[in-house]
This record gives structure tokens, sequence and C-alpha cells, in this order.
């Protein structure tokens, strides 16, 4: 273990803590979209989780792979502070000219949609991103979960502050997100290491993309599975999109652990630049994959109970769905260690290829089966894509040399 390790308390004792802090994070986001679901109707919250998505999708292709790419050469030693904060501030800035234009586009050519709300979501979602990457790369795990609480805490008071005012509606959703964002990202930088470098970067990199090409790649997939509810909505209409929305973010408290115990290990697989080094301190805490596995089989037992009781007797037909989503989170689970331990070894290629051709399997398949199957179709479609990328993911591992257990 290096002193950073020791100093970090450790892989197991960080993705643990980052593990809680998300599960807490995560509950306060159903907590949000309940409040929204539930002061709207399926339609008006169709509507909203679209404008959700669009911001996901958008922040995705923006980003295109950078924060990755920068956490593994941060991480390495490769890419100095002032580096990292020109390319930064470059990024965000045509980030902000890109968003603002397609804002006011859309208010000028649908200005009967809540559309244009993307823009604000995806702009704060990415300088929060953004803000992550040097504290990650450090494995500073403890700072990321307390400004993933934050983030939550903020966008809670702000929901409750609405409805205690009488506002109510799925409109208020993109202010608590946007809020939350907001203040999480002032906490960053609070805590941001080598803050000095804020006086010495008086350039703007006006070229951050450089060399995050297949990293690029796999992170605009990921982004653009977001778009199954887009594509939801065009196919078969705001309901069915609603009935989607409002459970196909509950699987992310199921993977949750998975996610902790991934995102704490890329800084240390990258470090270590061999997964038979990195083994040894990521072993201990594979017991995180297995919990939310079992998150899972839970989650698909108990879905009718669940969410009748959550959302009411209007959403019945989301049970099923859940229950689909939750056989996709399950393949999930194992895909998202093996693509980013892969990534943080440098096989870009690959991994950018498996993602990439899965997803547009799962946007495909959306189209296809919405029509006739509805919200039950985009998950079919979900649970085909996290196979195939499984499967793609596995030939990837056994062709290259295998890891020393």
């Amino acid at each position: 273990m290096t002193s950073s390790d020791a100093r970090n308390g450790g892989l197991g004792r960080q993705a643990t803590f980052l593990a809680g802090a998300t599960g807490i994070a995560q509950i306060g986001t159903a907590i949000i979209y309940l409040i929204a679901a539930r002061s709207s109707g399926p339609e008006a919250f169709g509507q909203a989780v679209t404008a959700v998505a669009v911001a996901t999708a958008a922040v995705g292709i923006i980003d295109f792979g950078t924060n990755s790419l920068w956490l593994r050469e941060t991480a390495r030693g490769d890419l100095t502070p002032i580096t990292l904060l020109q390319r930064s501030y470059g990024k965000l800035l045509i980030a902000c000219l890109v968003l603002a234009a397609a804002a006011t586009a859309i208010v000028v050519l649908a200005p009967d949609t809540n559309l244009w709300t993307a823009a604000p979501i995806g702009m704060f979602l990415l300088l929060s991103q953004t803000a992550q990457v040097p504290i990650r790369a450090r494995a500073r795990m403890s700072v990321i979960a307390a400004s993933l609480l934050i983030d939550r805490a903020t966008g809670l008071a702000v929901m409750g502050t609405a409805l205690a005012i009488d506002i109510r509606g799925a409109t208020i959703l993109w202010i608590a997100l946007v809020s939350g964002s907001i203040v999480s990202t002032a906490f960053l930088v609070f805590k941001m290491p080598d803050r000095e470098a804020f006086r010495s970067a008086r350039t703007i990199d006006l070229h951050p993309w450089s060399g995050s090409g297949f990293y690029g790649l796999s992170s605009v997939a990921v982004s653009a599975q977001s778009l199954d509810v887009a594509i939801l909505s065009a196919t078969a209409g705001p309901s069915a999109a609603g009935l989607y929305g409002a459970v196909n973010r509950w699987t992310q408290p199921m993977s949750l652990a998975v996610t902790a115990f991934a995102q704490s290990a890329v800084p240390v697989v990258a470090r270590y630049r061999s997964w038979a080094l990195a083994w040894p301190h990521v072993r201990n805490a594979l017991w995180m994959p297995a919990a939310a596995m079992t998150a899972c089989v839970i989650a698909f037992v108990t879905a009718p109970a669940v969410v009748d009781f959550l959302v009411g007797a209007a959403y019945a037909q989301s049970a099923d769905v859940l229950r689909i989503l939750a056989i996709g989170t399950l393949f999930a689970i194992i895909n998202q260690p093996l693509a980013v331990f892969q990534q943080s070894l440098g096989r870009d290629r690959p991994v950018s290829f498996a993602t990439v051709s899965s997803v547009a399997l799962q946007l495909i398949l959306v189209a296809v089966l919405a029509p006739q199957y509805g919200a039950m179709g985009a998950a079919w479609a979900f649970v085909a894509a996290q196979i195939c990328i499984c499967a793609l993911l596995l030939v990837t591992l056994f062709r290259s040399h295998r890891p020393h257990l």
C-alpha cells in the first residue's frame, strides 16, 4: 500500500464510505423524483424526465471522455494541475456557449415545451463532474461522498421549499437538480488540492479533447443510453416515458456498491499500471459487487409492493418494468468494473467498441419495441444491451493477458 492509499484509508474503506454516501444520495434522488411524479401526472413528469435525459446525453457528448482521461493521467502524474485547469476552463467555456445556443433555439422553435431546461441541468452537471476530477485522482473519495450528500440535500431543500409555498408540478425538478449541482461544486472547489494552480492557470486551452479518443466514444455511448427515455416518449408517447422514467433510476441504488467499488479502484489501477500489482489492493472490496447483485434480487421480488407504495396505482405498470430493469442491472454490475479497469490499463479501443455497439443496439431496440410494448419494450432493450456488452468485455478480457489472481 502506498502512502497515499494509507492516508486515504485504503480502497476498501474509501469504497465503503463512498457507497454509503451514494446510497443516501440515491435515496435523496428517488425522493426528489417521487415528489415530482406525485405532484404531476405521467405526461408532465414524462416531459421533465425527458429533459433530464437529454441533458445527461448532452453532457456525455460535450465531455467526450475528458474527465475519465484526465483522471487516469492525473493519477499517473502525467497531467499537471495547471494543465488540468486550463483544459477544464476551455471545455466549460465551449459547453456554456453550445448549451446557451441550444436553449435559445428550443425556446424559439418549441415554446410550449420545457426541453430548454436541459441546458442549465447539463451545464451545471458538467461543472460538478469536472470539479471532481482532481479529487478523484487523489483517491479522496470521502470528499466526493460529502459532495454527493450536499448535492442531494440541497435538491431536497429546494423541493421542500417549493412544496411549502405551494409550488407543485414536475417543473420544479430541474430547479432542484441545478441547485444541488451549484452548491456541491462550490464545496468541491473549496476542497480541491493544488488550489494555488488557480492563480497560475491564466490561459484557456481551447482544445481540451486532445487525446480523449476512445474514452470519448465510450463516454458518449454511455450518456446516449439515457436517450432511451426520449426515444420512448417519441415512439410510444409521454405516458409510456413517465411509466418508465418513474422507476428507471431506481436501478441506480441497486448498483451503488459496485459503482463505488469501481470509482475507488480506478485511480489505484491507473497508478500501478498493472492488474497484477493493483489486485492486492482491489480484492478486499469484492464484497461490494456481491452486495449489489443481492440488491437486484430484492428489487425483483419486491417491485410490485414498492412501486404501489411509493408512486401509487397510477404507475402500477411500472412494477413489471422495474423487474426487467433489475435483471439487466445484474449484468451491468459485472460490466462496470470490467470496463473501467480495462480503460485504466490503456485498453480504450476494445472497451469503446463494446460500449458503442451495445448502446446502439439498445436504442435501436427501444425504437423498434416501444411502439408495441411501451415501457416494457424499453426495459427489455436495456437487458439486451447489458448482455451484449458483458459478452464483448469478457471476450476482450480473455484475449488480453489473464490477470494473476
